[in-house]
């Protein structure tokens, strides 16, 4: 539901709906939606589905609220899961250019 809604919006009104996930780092019900965002995010990734809008996506919301990720511990880690997630989506991505490549020659 979060994946279709977002697609349903222009590029600036995901950024609204994005910057306004936490107001800052004392916004308790906002860290509790970062930390969702970042588990929709990293369930995405692991589906091998949409990897370039969820970049898109993951590299605004990191941009917009990473000092309130980088000053609270459970963000943290969860943000190091997902950086794992985005390379094993990105290695899947690399070999499935590689087979199409294999596949052209």
């Amino acid at each position: 539901q979060i994946g279709e809604l977002l697609k349903s919006l222009n590029p600036s009104a995901v950024d609204v709906e994005i910057a306004s996930l936490c107001r800052d780092a004392v916004d308790e019900a906002g860290l509790a939606l970062l930390g969702r965002f970042i588990s929709w995010l990293k369930a995405r990734l692991s589906t091998h589905t949409d990897f370039e809008v969820v970049q898109a996506y993951m590299h605004r919301f990191l941009k917009v609220h990473s000092e309130v990720i980088a000053g609270n511990g459970d963000l943290k880690e969860q943000a190091g899961e997902l950086a794992e997630a985005q390379r094993e989506a990105g290695r899947h991505v690399r070999e499935l250019l590689q087979q199409n490549l294999c596949l052209i020659k």
